[in-house]
């Protein structure tokens, strides 16, 4: 019976050569863009759950609206993060970051770094899966020694 239907397949295959190549490379992008967004979507509703408290960390938005437009941002004035715990007391602490581009100097040499990325001293307690207890304490304690 499989011999049959194996040997009819093939030989409709061989007739319509490009309608069946069409059909093929149809379903074989169907197929491929389905998981694709399956993996997408996966990804986007899984961001960030390695934390312990996850459900209890937000991200603020700023929408900024018009009379011809509205865009949203991440980025937020410097204070909003340093002001938020003070003002609204169901906030218990706040972590800024903030991409910047340095000039460091050492004695007569000069590096400049991009992309640096410096935050708020109590990041490493929103890190709480990713660092031990006692390695948050100490990690940022010691001076590096040139």
């Amino acid at each position: 019976m499989l011999k049959a239907i194996y040997s009819a397949a093939r030989r409709h295959l061989s007739k319509n050569r490009t309608a069946a190549t069409l059909n093929i490379a149809g379903i074989a992008i169907g197929i491929t863009t389905s998981l694709l967004i399956l993996i997408w979507a996966d990804r986007e509703f899984s961001f960030d759950n390695f934390h312990p408290d996850a459900d209890s960390k937000f991200r603020i938005w700023n929408t900024f609206k018009s009379e011809s437009e509205s865009f949203s941002q991440a980025p937020s004035g410097i204070a909003l993060g340093a002001h938020l715990p003070k003002h609204i007391p169901a906030i218990v602490s706040s972590c800024r970051i903030f991409p910047a581009n340095f000039k460091f100097k050492y004695q007569d040499k000069t590096f400049f770094e991009d992309n640096v990325i410096t935050v708020d001293s109590n990041f490493f307690s929103f890190l709480v899966s990713l660092c031990s207890v006692a390695r948050r304490r100490t990690c940022c304690a010691h001076r590096m020694k040139w």
